[in-house]
């Protein structure tokens, strides 16, 4: 059995998640609260920017109190560095998008939706996370998008920092503010990056550096959303939505007006759900044919009727519950008389 100390007691480790840049993740069950959680533990170091990335996330994540975003724990700033967070089962979009396809425009429009109430609360206390991204952002399979890792959060009161190797990396769903390295940065350069996010859950394709309309890899998808995708990701912070929110509710307005002008409404179900109604509508043609061959082989054919032969049943009625039989030579003598 692993076991790690952290800030909330002993931790009995289930399972090594990952190790980045100097940080071990452990998915751990804490004895003394007695509930699953995810445990961080950053290895000493003598890098400031490690040191204050680790920070920082904490510092954000205890100032945001939202249901979409990832909830903190506790948090021990001693060597070796841990952070206890909210274990959140569920698969991140670029998990989602890999294995099943393409989002439905409802889906993307919800899973927008929730990130941008995150985003403005964010926004509102004062942190801009810098690092909204396919693989920071959760999809349960019930409940709403989390959003996580703000170990790139910019805090306002806090001194500037540029991380300029972890941002160039990710440098599709990043702002080119950001790419510049400008340090006067607002909530625009998060409504680029989750405009980004959407282009890649809509088309299955990470945005290029000059905006290729997403219709060109999804044709069915209506222009109206595409539009909105476009502006929300304009080079020029000022030619964009000014909030997170606002881009939500223009997506939710261009969607709404595509339900009453397009009659097919393909492009609002997951290709997947199509192709099972499909599938289970030629099932059951199968089955019913089935079934109909089977009841016409198995019903028995009629015998002929049988000859009448010249000596003919003798009838009989019953009275007062004896039977009595009638012989048919005496019927005939009868009529003869």
């Amino acid at each position: 059995m692993n076991i790690r100390r952290g800030v909330s007691g002993i931790n009995i480790v289930l399972e090594h998640l990952s190790d980045k840049e100097g940080v071990s993740v452990f998915d751990v069950f804490e004895i003394r609260n007695r509930r699953r959680a995810v445990l961080k533990v950053q290895e000493p170091t003598e890098s400031f920017q490690a040191v204050e990335r680790f920070r920082r996330e904490a510092i954000a994540l205890a100032l945001i109190d939202h249901p979409n975003v990832v909830s903190l724990y506790s948090y021990t700033d001693a060597e070796p560095r841990t952070m206890s967070l909210e274990r959140i089962k569920a698969r991140n979009v670029s998990e989602r998008i890999y294995r099943k396809g393409p989002l439905s425009v409802e889906s993307a429009c919800r899973m927008v939706e929730h990130v941008a109430a995150a985003l403005d609360c964010s926004h509102a206390r004062g942190v801009l996370h810098r690092d909204i991204r396919p693989e920071n952002i959760l999809l349960p399979s019930r409940g709403p998008a989390r959003v996580v890792d703000f170990g790139l959060a910019k805090i306002a009161g806090e001194p500037h920092i540029t991380y300029m190797g972890q941002i160039l990396r990710d440098h599709p769903y990043v702002s080119p503010e950001q790419l510049r390295g400008e340090s006067q940065l607002d909530a625009r350069t998060d409504v680029y990056s989750l405009a980004a996010v959407t282009y890649f859950a809509l088309t299955g394709h990470a945005p290029a550096e000059e905006y290729e309309s997403a219709r060109s890899y999804r044709q069915e998808l209506p222009a109206e959303i595409d539009a909105v995708v476009e502006s929300a990701m304009a080079k020029n912070p000022a030619q964009r939505f000014h909030t997170a929110g606002q881009f939500a509710a223009a997506l939710r307005i261009a969607l709404e007006s595509c339900r009453g002008k397009y009659r097919t409404r393909s492009w609002f179900v997951p290709r997947w759900s199509l192709l099972t109604g499909i599938l289970c509508l030629v099932v059951g043609l199968i089955a019913l044919w089935v079934v109909y061959s089977q009841s016409a082989v198995a019903t028995p054919k009629r015998s002929p009727a049988p000859t009448h032969t010249a000596s003919l049943a003798q009838p009989s009625f019953s009275l007062f519950g004896f039977q009595h039989r009638v012989s048919t030579e005496s019927v005939a003598n009868r009529h003869v008389r």
